[in-house]
């Protein structure tokens, strides 16, 4: 999901306000490089919502397990190299700009899929999430590193296959016994 996330972002954000691709990156706010936009896995959750139950048929005698489904959640910041006084409008104009991204795909689905995405078209939804100013607060908990503005996003659900399978007996003969009951009056 990552890849198809940056696959949206590069094509909407350059070569304006992003100069080069490369400058959009999936990369933690401590790790981020040289990147003007950074697009960070920092949470995982099941997505009850979505749970099937239902066995697979693989035909080989087997059923497979069914999948699980996921939401991942994600958290945008934009930085820039600029001058100090450029530094803030750079940065609001590339956050501005991912988000608008974001808000215009609420569904993300067709040829910008990526990877497994796009070979199962395994479209899924964006949505923005508002986050309480001590999840901020734990999210950019790291020593020598300033706080940045930045967006949170969930994107999902996402299924994950099951590799685990079971073997099924097909039923091969019924023998059906059927008495009829006498009445007396």
């Amino acid at each position: 999901m990552g890849n198809t996330l940056l696959e949206l972002l590069r094509n909407s954000l350059t070569p304006e306000p992003v100069p080069r691709r490369e400058l959009i990156t999936l990369a933690s706010p401590v790790d981020r490089g040289n990147s003007m936009l950074t697009i960070f896995l920092y949470h995982i959750e099941e997505n009850t919502d979505s749970r099937d139950s239902r066995m697979r048929d693989t035909g080989k005698g087997n059923q497979q397990y069914p999948p699980t489904a996921w939401n991942l959640y994600y958290l945008l910041t934009a930085y820039s190299s600029g001058s100090l006084p450029d530094r803030a409008v750079e940065e609001a104009r590339v956050l501005g700009r991912a988000v608008q991204t974001m808000k215009d795909n609420p569904l993300v689905k067709g040829s910008v899929l990526q990877g497994l995405l796009a070979e199962k078209d395994a479209g899924f939804k964006l949505e923005t999430v508002k986050l309480t100013l001590e999840e901020v607060h734990e999210l950019w908990d790291y020593p020598d590193l300033p706080y940045k503005v930045s967006v949170a996003f969930k994107a999902g659900p996402v299924e994950l296959e099951s590799t685990r399978v079971r073997d099924v007996k097909r039923i091969r003969e019924v023998i059906i016994d059927i008495e009829q009951s006498g009445k007396t009056q």
